[in-house]
């Protein structure tokens, strides 16, 4: 299920993301969604993680945060 996160502070606008998972591999992709600073114009920010094992969303959350500059708070999770 494809989830909108407003919960990275510090980033311009919310993150879109979407995890995915089977035994032994796992994904996660987020993008930063358009920038809200009245460009009307869409992030260059993005991440793509592929795993051959269970971490790809707190790595990608992670990658995501730096990117933006920001924190992530509580996690990010798809539900």
């Amino acid at each position: 299920m494809l989830a909108i996160f407003p919960k990275i502070a510090g980033a311009a606008g919310r993150v879109v993301s979407k995890d995915g998972s089977v035994p032994g591999f796992s994904s996660w992709m987020g993008f930063e969604s358009w920038v809200q600073n009245g460009a009307n114009a869409p992030s260059g920010n993005g991440v793509v993680v592929l795993s051959a094992g269970s971490l790809a969303s707190s790595v990608g959350q992670k990658i995501m945060s730096t990117l933006l500059s920001a924190e992530v708070e509580g996690g990010l999770s798809s539900s």
